[in-house]
Parts: structure tokens; C-alpha cells; sequence
């Protein structure tokens, strides 16, 4: 089963400045699949993040890409899936932030589901507690998803989770994404149903390691207000 998942899945990794948590990340996946593909890429980093580890990075299924500076976390996504696409043969992609929010365990059950919505988006859908998250993130995600479902009149469970499923269909939807930064993710996710295609959600856990975000919240609520009224659904 291992060696079966890890030919038709890729995983995607866009970091910053993530030394303190993606040599642990990327353990945990090799851990479930051994011998699956991990494309990394490096946006700009200005510690020692290229020297992560040298062990892990002399694994011949791990593959980096050095962005020369910081271009956004939807541009690094872009490289990744540009590379995967002309280098490495798979039927799917999977995201994971670096920082280590998203449990690598749950990576089966998002194929599984995969297995059976092929076509489908697939996107982690977390349970919001103050206990476990920011208040501030709670807020933005909460709205956020619940104005995405009104307007693309299906439920938004989780629109701002990194931890996706992306079918080899939907690769070309996400390159033509203008967003290079955090709000690419609500440009796919709203350019997917308007291609006519689906979005599952896969339930995760809540983690937050108070890893600072690097979300500029001023600048990316006005880019999700003008991304939400410019769509054409």
C-alpha cells in the first residue's frame, strides 16, 4: 500500500524561514510513506533554512526549489506544481504548510477520499476553539468561510486550511491564479467551482504552535474583498 500511494502522490512543501519545524514535518511523512516524493519550496529564506538537514536532504525522493526571494506563499505553490508537472509522474498533490499545523498522519485518509472523488478538491476542515487558535484567526476564518459558501452556494467548511488535495485536473486552474501570496488559496478555491468542479473536506486536528504568521492581515483582507466581488458567480 505504501509504495502504491507514494507513486500517485506528491507532496508539496512552500517554507520561510521554517528551520524549527520542517525537518520534524518531513520525518513524520517518510515515517508514513518512505518512498514518497516531497517537492520543497524554498521562498526566499534569509536564515539557515536551505541547510535543514543534510541526511533528510540527501533522500533522492526530496526535491528543493530555491526562489532568489520572497515571492508568496501562492507563487511558491505554482513553482512546486510547475515542477511536478514537467519532472515527476503523479495523479495528485498534496500541500502542507511547514510549519507543522497540519497533521502528516491524516495524508491516507485524504487519499482515500481522493480515491473516491477523483476530480475533486480536497481541503482540511479544522474544528475552531479559542483553547486551540488565535481568536483574530478564528474570526477571519469563520467569516471568510461563511461568505464563500453564500457566494459559491455550497458549504465552505474551511476555506483558509493549506492542508489540500489538488487533482492533476485542477493543476492548471491553480497556475492561472493571478494571487501570489496567501489569498491563492481563496483564488483556486473560488476558480475551482466556477470550472465546475467540487470541493471535499477531510476533517483535521487543530494545531497551533504559535509559529508566527506571516500573513499581512490588512493587505490580505482587502485582496479577499476585491477577489470576492470581482467573481463572476
Amino acid at each position: 500500500m505504501k509504495k502504491q500511494l507514494s507513486e500517485k502522490i506528491v507532496i508539496l512543501i512552500p517554507y520561510f524561514n521554517a528551520q524549527n519545524y520542517l525537518p520534524e514535518l518531513i520525518d513524520k511523512i517518510l515515517t508514513i510513506i518512505p518512498e514518497i516524493n516531497i517537492v520543497l519550496v524554498n521562498d526566499g529564506s534569509t536564515n539557515n533554512s536551505e541547510n535543514i538537514n543534510n541526511e533528510i536532504l540527501k533522500n533522492k525522493h526530496i526535491h528543493i526549489i530555491q526562489h532568489p526571494q520572497n515571492l508568496g506563499k501562492g507563487a511558491s505553490i505554482k513553482t512546486g506544481i510547475k515542477f511536478i508537472s514537467e519532472n515527476i509522474s503523479c495523479d495528485s498533490i498534496i500541500t502542507l504548510d511547514a510549519d507543522g499545523q497540519h497533521p502528516a498522519h491524516r495524508i491516507p485518509e485524504f487519499i482515500e477520499q481522493h480515491n473516491m472523488y477523483p476530480q475533486d478538491l480536497i481541503i482540511g476542515s479544522r474544528r475552531f476553539h479559542p483553547a486551540k487558535m488565535p481568536i483574530p484567526r478564528i474570526i477571519s476564518n469563520s467569516l471568510s468561510s461563511r461568505l464563500l459558501s453564500w457566494k459559491l452556494k455550497q458549504k465552505i467548511e474551511d476555506s483558509q486550511c493549506g492542508f489540500r488535495l489538488i487533482p492533476k485536473n485542477l493543476w492548471e486552474i491553480a497556475l492561472k491564479c493571478k494571487e501570489n501570496g496567501f489569498q491563492f488559496e481563496t483564488e483556486f478555491l473560488i476558480n475551482t467551482v466556477k470550472n465546475g468542479n467540487s470541493i471535499k473536506f477531510s476533517p483535521i486536528e487543530t494545531i497551533y504552535n504559535g509559529s508566527p504568521s506571516a500573513i499581512k492581515k490588512t493587505n490580505d483582507i482587502i485582496t479577499f474583498i476585491k477577489l470576492y466581488f470581482s467573481s463572476l458567480i
